[in-house]
């Protein structure tokens, strides 16, 4: 059995329900010819969707038995309904009675000629139904991956601007180390100049300058006098 002609006769089935429906409604209100054309209309159509509802009982009998049970209780909804469709039809249109027989006793059906160009387009509408369906997933799953595509983008932005920050940080961690190494009066007694102590060197000239300004001031008080 194949699950995917089951699923096409239930497209079928579904469509030709939703024309159904409308028929009782519309008959209770109509008189005379119109009246008659959609109790025709209706007969014809519930002859289609009960052969579709045969076809579908007969893939049911060689299903699988994880299948068959949920597939049972569809069929037996579907008919359900169109037993309550035809009760309807037959509250608001009075002259409403079986399908018509063929010259060979059978219901004219689903497969009877005058019938097949309308199963025809139904199997049609019911695969255009389908084809669209599958178009709107997919449309959605492209969809989906360009979000991922895009928001993947933003991370790797996100994460190679992140690097760049840490690696200007540790550039100027580094900068500063050698600037402390480099800078004067940084080093302790072991090599290294303490903080505040001022080399030799350093002093001597100050000391020579303050001598000279020493021996300046009585020379020069002495020319004065």
């Amino acid at each position: 059995m194949s699950s995917e002609e089951f699923e096409k006769l239930q497209e079928i089935f579904r469509s030709l329900y939703e024309e159904l429906k409308l028929i009782p409604d519309r008959a209770a209100k109509c008189h005379g010819e119109e009246r008659k054309r959609l109790v025709r209309s209706f007969d014809e159509r519930q002859g289609e969707a009960e052969e579709v509802l045969q076809g579908m009982e007969d893939e049911l009998r060689a299903a699988p038995a994880s299948y068959r049970n949920a597939m049972s209780t569809k069929l037996r909804l579907y008919r359900r309904d169109i037993g309550k469709l035809q009760r309807d039809m037959k509250t608001f249109a009075p002259g409403f009675g079986p399908a018509p027989l063929t010259s060979h006793g059978d219901r004219q059906g689903l497969y009877s000629p005058e019938n097949q160009q309308s199963t025809h387009l139904q199997s049609q509408r019911a695969l255009l139904l389908q084809g669209t369906e599958y178009l709107n997933n997919a449309t959605q799953s492209i969809e989906r991956s360009q979000r991922i595509a895009v928001e993947t983008e933003q991370i790797g932005t996100d994460i190679i601007e992140e690097l760049g920050g840490q690696r200007e940080q540790l550039d100027r961690t580094r900068d500063r180390a050698h600037d402390k190494q480099a800078a004067p009066g940084c080093h302790h007694s072991n090599g290294a100049r303490h903080p505040g102590r001022r080399d030799l060197p350093e002093v001597l000239p100050e000391v020579r300058e303050r001598l000279k300004r020493r021996s300046f001031c009585p020379v020069a008080i002495i020319l004065l006098v």
